[in-house]
């Protein structure tokens, strides 16, 4: 069976329509989509996903944060119905992150950094982001672009030729006074885990192989159980997932009893890179065999 559970459109950072992205799977023969914008809720999708003669449910991926590790998470929720009470939710958060993306500059201006705000949105609108879908690690990315810049994180840190992470770890997650605290503002995996309840859907813990990176496959295993008790019932195996990820997320997903989701995390069609893959780009690891097994078991408590 082919299938998609993770992409996006327009109505958050991907680059093609619904409609564009209707017409390309119907000529690659999908039989399942599932519309996964961040923060959005696909409400309609169903419906017109249908009418180019595919399944689909309602679905959202949701960035979270979990404040027992102090870390970003992003959870996709799959339900025959999602209430407008989460959508409520999830708009409070993209309605708040462009005065807060601010504050954080002018806070990081105030201690010696240089950013130009208006010159930072347009670099992140440029890599496909926009405005309301954009976190801290854009801002520790853009500036370690800047020499100015990674000097001034030196003299402060200590820490020579500093990059990205640990720009991250370092200013804007352990020393409070150069962050703004936007998570606060963002759901807790325990709000999530009452939307899957409320829902009686799956909460799916997306891209593992990409949330995980700093610690690779051990550091997941060992917060994974944490997950599952705050209400993680499946895991996601990404299009790009190497053979140690692939391994571990099917061992766990049998220990605990998880549903498998899939895949791609798609941004524009016909294309790849080391996070986003093309529509349907089979992971060599699966069989289609396998999927279609997994996918039965996700369907018989989602798709009616």
């Amino acid at each position: 069976m082919k299938l998609d559970m993770h992409f996006h459109s327009v109505a958050s950072d991907g680059k093609n329509t619904r409609e564009e992205l209707l017409e390309e799977w119907q000529k690659r023969g999908l039989q399942f989509l599932a519309l996964t914008d961040h923060n959005r809720v696909s409400y309609d999708f169903r419906e017109q996903a249908k009418s180019y003669g595919i399944e689909s449910c309602q679905s959202v991926e949701i960035s979270a944060y979990n404040h027992e590790h102090q870390k970003w998470v992003h959870i996709l929720l799959y339900a025959q119905s999602i209430s407008q009470e989460v959508s409520v939710i999830l708009n409070k958060v993209i309605m708040s992150i462009p005065d807060l993306l601010s504050r954080q500059i002018q806070c990081l201006n105030e201690h010696w950094f240089s950013i130009q705000e208006d010159a930072f949105f347009l670099y992140c609108q440029q890599k496909w982001k926009t405005l309301k879908h954009l976190t801290r690690r854009d801002i520790a990315e853009y500036i370690c672009l800047d020499s100015y810049n990674k000097n001034i994180a030196t003299l402060l840190s200590g820490v020579w030729n500093i990059w990205e992470d640990e720009f991250y770890d370092i200013f804007l997650k352990t020393w409070s006074e150069y962050a703004i605290h936007i998570h606060d503002y963002n759901p807790t995996l325990e709000q999530c885990s009452i939307f899957q309840e409320k829902t009686q859907g799956i909460l799916s813990l997306a891209h593992p192989n990409v949330t995980f990176r700093k610690g690779w496959v051990p550091e997941f295993e060992r917060w994974l159980p944490y997950f599952v008790e705050s209400g993680i019932n499946a895991l996601e195996i990404n299009a790009c997932a190497s053979t140690p990820w692939v391994i571990s997320i099917i061992k766990a997903s049998m220990k605990y009893k998880l549903y498998l989701t899939f895949w791609s995390d798609n941004h524009k069609i016909w294309y790849t890179d080391q996070k986003h893959w093309d529509f349907w780009a089979l992971n060599s690891l699966l069989s289609e065999n396998f999927i279609t097994s997994q996918f039965h078991k996700y369907k018989e408590k989602i798709v009616s």
